[in-house]
């Protein structure tokens, strides 16, 4: 797999994808984070870290919407 089978998060091919901010990584360097689509509710699951950590910093690159749990819990209440 490579970058390039993710795009759609992020190249508008697939709209809603966002971050959900999980804290701080155990190591201390840096934030985790779940890769979630705030439009069909599915998370993605990619099983290699190093691809996900890719996927994660392409996110950020491009301006990925960044929400807390709190504010995700807050957001799908109010969509009830």
């Amino acid at each position: 797999m490579n970058l390039s089978n993710y795009a759609y998060m992020w190249d508008g091919a697939e709209s809603g994808w966002c971050l959900i901010e999980l804290g701080p990584q155990q190591s201390g360097t840096g934030m985790r984070y779940h890769i979630y689509n705030v439009e069909t509710k599915a998370g993605a699951l990619i099983e290699s870290e190093v691809m996900k950590a890719s996927v994660v910093r392409q996110l950020l690159a491009t301006g990925a919407q960044i929400l807390t749990t709190t504010e995700l819990r807050e957001r799908l209440r109010n969509k009830q």
